[in-house]
């Protein structure tokens, strides 16, 4: 009579944890157990996301196989759409943010500040930089450039200082501006009749 034996089932498991940004990494930890110790193939390993295939050796010369799957976060990505000022001096511009991928809910912080939130208003001319944040602390931003019209100047084409009523009607113009209108006592149509 004869007792045949055996080692238990050899059995490779895994295990790692989660990566929160999209690109980061984290560590794949590899074990066997039954079989017959010691075992090769054990031990930790840094990995991006991906599929892995761990096997195991025991010393017996048997292996055994497991497969694991990492996934990370879309990665963040951001866009903005803008109104400019119409006018010279105007806070009025706004700007909305607009977020995907990553982990919501996200954070939003305008610098400089003009709230909290993806949709900024009363913006002045200049750049505002809006910083977001998911979930998971992963970080983007974007730079918006508000912009507003230049200052209104005034000439006139007589090369005098001081207009009188015997003048001649002269046509008004604007210094660095385009879309403008002149209006007031004697203005038609963008010229000034002083015999009016």
């Amino acid at each position: 009579t004869f007792l045949l034996t055996e080692p238990p089932l050899l059995v490779a498991a895994t295990s790692f944890g989660s990566i929160l940004c999209n690109g980061g990494t984290t560590t794949l930890t590899v074990n066997a157990s039954g079989g017959v110790s010691p075992y090769s193939g054990e031990g930790n390993t840094p990995v991006s996301a991906g599929t892995y295939t761990s096997t195991f050796t025991d010393a017996n010369g048997c292996t055994a196989s497991a497969t694991t799957t990492i996934s990370e976060p879309a990665v963040l990505s951001i866009s903005s759409i803008q109104t400019d000022n119409s006018c010279f001096g105007e806070c009025v511009g706004t700007s909305t943010v607009t977020v995907t991928g990553g982990t919501q809910p996200y954070s939003y912080n305008w610098n400089p500040s003009v709230g909290i939130s993806p949709i900024a208003t009363g913006m002045c001319a200049g750049s505002y930089t809006c910083n977001v944040y998911d979930a998971n602390f992963c970080f983007i931003m974007q730079t918006v450039v508000i912009t507003a019209p230049p200052s209104i100047g005034l000439t006139y084409n007589e090369p005098m200082d001081t207009v009188c009523l015997t003048n001649a009607p002269f046509a008004l113009s604007g210094v660095s501006h385009v879309g403008g209108t002149f209006s007031g006592p004697n203005v038609s149509g963008g010229v000034f009749d002083p015999t009016n």
